[in-house]
Order: structure tokens, then C-alpha cells, then sequence
């Protein structure tokens, strides 16, 4: 009889040394997904921010430079083209700002 008990305390032992194992590991996982997104979230800002902080036409000298770099721009950021609106809206004020100051 007393070993019967002592076998059942001793497996009661070791089944909740197992969940606490496993409830320990699930933790640690949901805490290096909760890191994994956070550290995701600021590379996408940090990388929207890039993009805000960059000129469309840097290299530009005058109006023909500026006008072509305007078309291969309007090609690859145009919404029909699959582009992101913003990007085409932000590069066509620029495009008008700049041609005005030429």
C-alpha cells in the first residue's frame, strides 16, 4: 500500500514538473514572438521612414533629367502599375514643386 501511494505521489511529482516544463517553454516562445514582432514593426518604420526621407529626383540637373526620371518614376509607382498610392501622390508633388523651381 505505501508503495503504491509513494508511486502516485512520485508520478504526480513528475507530470507537474512537466507541466510547469511546458507552460515555462510556452512563455518563453509568446515572449520571443511578442519580440520577433515588435523588432519587426520598427524595421517597417524604421524603412517607411527611409523612404519618406528620400528625394525622388536628387540627381536631376534640369528639366529633360527631370522629366525622365518623372516617367520611369510614374511607371514603377503608378497605383494601375501595382504602386502605392502615397509613393505616386508624394513623387508627383515633388515632380511639381521641382519643375516650377526649374
Amino acid at each position: 500500500m505505501e508503495q503504491e501511494r509513494q508511486k502516485r505521489e512520485s508520478e504526480k511529482e513528475k507530470y507537474e514538473r512537466e507541466r510547469a516544463e511546458r507552460e515555462r517553454f510556452e512563455r518563453a516562445r509568446q515572449q520571443q514572438e511578442y519580440r520577433d514582432q515588435q523588432d519587426l514593426a520598427k524595421k517597417e518604420q524604421h524603412e517607411k521612414k527611409q523612404q519618406t526621407n528620400t528625394s525622388f529626383f536628387s540627381g536631376c540637373k534640369n528639366l529633360s533629367e527631370l522629366e525622365a526620371a518623372y516617367r520611369k518614376y510614374a511607371k514603377k509607382l503608378h497605383p494601375d502599375n501595382g504602386g502605392n498610392s502615397e509613393d505616386f501622390a508624394r513623387m508627383s508633388n515633388e515632380y511639381e514643386q521641382l519643375k516650377k523651381a526649374m
